[in-house]
């Protein structure tokens, strides 16, 4: 697993189903990784001591990224991921 994790710069949780962020992933990511959460995890991020994590509202920055949250309502949209990364727009 360290292999996997070898030069991860930023964490992007999307979600805390346990098919996504489970046990193992709170074990072996490192405790001071930057982490990007939805505002409802952050918490959750916090109380398992990740001291890097934030939450992303609307926007976030990370160096030449743009993280954008987008909201998903329908059963269809639920079949896309919460986030896009359009570095172009931001």
């Amino acid at each position: 697993m360290e292999q996997v994790l070898d030069g991860v710069q930023l964490v992007l949780v999307t979600h805390t189903h346990r098919d996504h962020w489970d046990d193992a992933a709170i074990q072996l990511v490192p405790k001071d990784l930057p982490l990007l959460c939805q505002p409802e995890d952050l918490k959750k991020m916090e109380a398992v001591h990740f001291v890097n994590a934030s939450a992303v509202h609307d926007m976030k920055y990370w160096s030449h990224i743009c993280v954008t949250r987008t909201p998903r309502s329908t059963a269809q949209e639920r079949l896309r991921a919460p986030w896009r990364l359009p570095a172009d727009t931001c």
